[in-house]
C-alpha cells in the first residue's frame, strides 16, 4: 500500500439541506428515470427510499409504478409485470397500472396481452389514446381505436 499525505481538509455545510420527504425521492427517481439508459439504474435507490417514506397505499402505489418502468427501462419485463401486480392490489384498476402492464407485454411481443391493456385504458379515458404507443399490438385490437 503507497503511503497518503492530506495536504488539506475542507469541510463544507449544506445550507438549506432538505431532510428526506416521499415528494422529493419521487421526483428524484423519476427525473433519473428519464436519463441515459446506462445510468438508468441509479433511479433504485429514491425510490426505495420513497417506498420506505410512504404514508399511503396511493403512495406506495406510485413508487410501485415507477420501479415497474424502472424495470422495463432495464428491459425486465417479469419485474415490471411483477412491480405493476403490486400496485394494482394497492389502488385497483387504474387506467396508469394499465399502461404499465401493456407496455411490458408489448416489450415481449405478447401483443393480444398488450392489446388487452391498453384497451382498458382506453375505455377508461378514451382521450388517452392518442397517448398511446403505436406498434404492432393495434393490429390484434380491432376495437381500440382513435378518438375522433
Amino acid at each position: 500500500m503507497q503511503p497518503v499525505t492530506t495536504l488539506a481538509e475542507v469541510r463544507v455545510p449544506l445550507v438549506g439541506a432538505r431532510p428526506l420527504d416521499f415528494d422529493g425521492e419521487v421526483a428524484r427517481g423519476l427525473g433519473l428515470l428519464r436519463g441515459v439508459s446506462e445510468a438508468v439504474h441509479e433511479a433504485a435507490a429514491p425510490l426505495a427510499r420513497a417506498y420506505t417514506l410512504a404514508r399511503t397505499d396511493r403512495e406506495r402505489a406510485i413508487v410501485l409504478s415507477a420501479e415497474a418502468r424502472l424495470a422495463l427501462r432495464e428491459g425486465r419485463a417479469a419485474d415490471a409485470l411483477s412491480a405493476a401486480a403490486q400496485a394494482d392490489e394497492l389502488v385497483r384498476h387504474r387506467p396508469a397500472v394499465a399502461r404499465l402492464r401493456g407496455d411490458a407485454h408489448t416489450t415481449e411481443w405478447r401483443l393480444a396481452d398488450a392489446a388487452q391493456e391498453y384497451g382498458a385504458v382506453a375505455r377508461v379515458s378514451p382521450a388517452t389514446m392518442a397517448l398511446l404507443p403505436n406498434g404492432p399490438w393495434r393490429s390484434v385490437a380491432p376495437d381500440v381505436s382513435p378518438p375522433p
